[in-house]
């Protein structure tokens, strides 16, 4: 396990890690985390574990939905998750005066340039943890709605941050924290999740910002429901990612493929 442990780590690429969807994939995940946690002024890289990033497929849907609005709402909840998801490891780890001056400047921007204007002034850290749960919170529940009942979300209205940059907000953490390294979020798929949450992730992927944030996503080799991003480009395994088999489930895969193959 020590070696796969420093291929996952070791490198900044994307990687999708073949595996089927057990007890020894998350605890092998869990243990990373714990192995690289979150530390000021550090210039390796840290992992954040994260099983729930996407929208789940067991609702109701409504007829007439928008492929737009559901991509939205699919990019804007796993920004807003992947951020709070950073923040709050960071604060199991340090005082709240220590974060709430090394983080004071980027609230201070948050304040001016991002938040919704008819929402009051962020005032520390624990604050800005609170407002990026409730952000996500509500992406979650718009959702649920918007399919369900066919409800139109008022986004603009009650976020939070309507405008969060994924690039803009990790290269901020970095300075906050004086870490010259990347953030490798583990992310387990543990539930079968629509696919817009599906390309959401790809997008990300297909966007190459690894050496802010590396993404190494732990599915099983069938329940990836497509390698397309947010924009119909075809994520590639020689270009955007590498591939790891955490077990035998990607080469079980392939001979159930070669099985379907016509003659």
């Amino acid at each position: 396990m020590e070696h796969l442990k420093q291929e996952i780590m070791g490198q900044s690429r994307h990687q999708f890690i073949y595996g089927f969807n057990s007890e020894e994939r998350t605890k092998f995940l869990k243990s990373l985390e714990e192995a690289y946690p979150i530390t000021i002024n550090k210039n390796s890289p840290m992992a954040i574990y994260l099983d729930s990033f996407g929208f789940p497929k067991d609702f109701l849907v409504s007829k007439n939905l928008s492929l737009t609005m559901i991509d939205i709402l699919s990019k804007d909840y796993l920004i807003s998750n992947i951020i709070y998801n950073i923040l709050a490891k960071a604060q199991k780890l340090y005082s709240p005066e220590l974060l709430n001056a090394r983080f004071a400047n980027l609230i201070k921007q948050i304040n001016e340039y991002i938040k919704n204007p008819q929402i009051s002034n962020i005032e520390n850290y624990s604050e800005l943890l609170k407002r990026l749960k409730e952000n996500k919170e509500i992406y979650y529940t718009s959702y649920i709605n918007y399919t369900t009942k066919n409800m139109q979300p008022n986004l603009f209205n009650n976020i939070p941050f309507p405008y969060l940059s994924i690039e803009y907000m990790i290269k901020e953490i970095k300075k906050a924290l004086n870490i010259d390294s990347y953030f490798v979020l583990l992310i387990d798929q543990k539930e079968d999740i629509i696919k817009s949450s599906t390309r959401a992730i790809n997008s990300l992927i297909n966007a190459r910002i690894n050496d802010l944030l590396s993404l190494k996503v732990a599915t099983e080799p069938d329940k990836w429901l497509t390698y397309l991003d947010q924009n119909d480009n075809l994520i590639q395994s020689i270009h955007d990612y590498g591939t790891i088999e955490f077990d035998d489930s990607f080469s079980k895969y392939i001979r159930q493929l070669k099985k379907k193959k016509p003659l």
